[in-house]
């Protein structure tokens, strides 16, 4: 599982990841970039799940502004993540895709995360056996966030680290 730390403050989003990936279950590289710079903007995206999802994402975003890419993000991240599912992961495939950027119009910075999945992983089976769900893709909504921690921490060690 990939790691995705970050956090904002008034002056920038932070964006962190490991750099490990894995072929057949065995540690393949220790050095992998996950977090991919959008094309003329002030923005980072970075993925979770297959290690190749992340790159092969950041070049499909349409987008004028971080601003512009943030009012389309879960239609095109959706879109192109039920894409690569069908093409290279035979349609089973789960991932957490994060957006971290800077919003021109409101002169700060943000981070956005959505988790997706495919009806065929054994976490979306489980979310399907125990809710009622008609379509295909198991989708949260694009959700900005403060902070993000994959795997997250405790509750204590969330308010340990914010009381110091």
């Amino acid at each position: 599982m990939s790691a995705i730390n970050g956090f904002v403050r008034s002056n920038a989003a932070f964006l962190l990841t490991d750099g490990l990936s894995y072929f057949k279950g065995i540690p393949d590289d220790v050095n992998l970039n996950k977090a991919h710079r959008l094309y003329r903007l002030n923005a980072v995206v970075a993925a979770t799940g297959p290690a190749q999802f992340g790159e092969w994402l950041s070049g499909r975003l349409a987008y004028k502004s971080f601003d512009n890419l943030i009012k389309t993000a879960e239609l095109q991240i959706t879109h192109h993540f039920q894409r690569y599912a069908r093409e290279y992961r035979n349609g089973d495939a789960a991932s957490c895709v994060v957006l971290a950027g800077w919003h021109e119009k409101e002169d700060r910075p943000a981070i956005y995360s959505i988790e997706l999945e495919t009806a065929g992983t054994p976490k979306a089976l489980l979310v399907r056996q125990s809710a009622e769900f008609e379509e295909k893709h198991v989708a949260a909504s694009l959700t900005e966030l403060p902070i993000i921690s994959m795997p997250p921490p405790s509750l204590e060690e969330f308010q340990a680290r914010t009381m110091t």
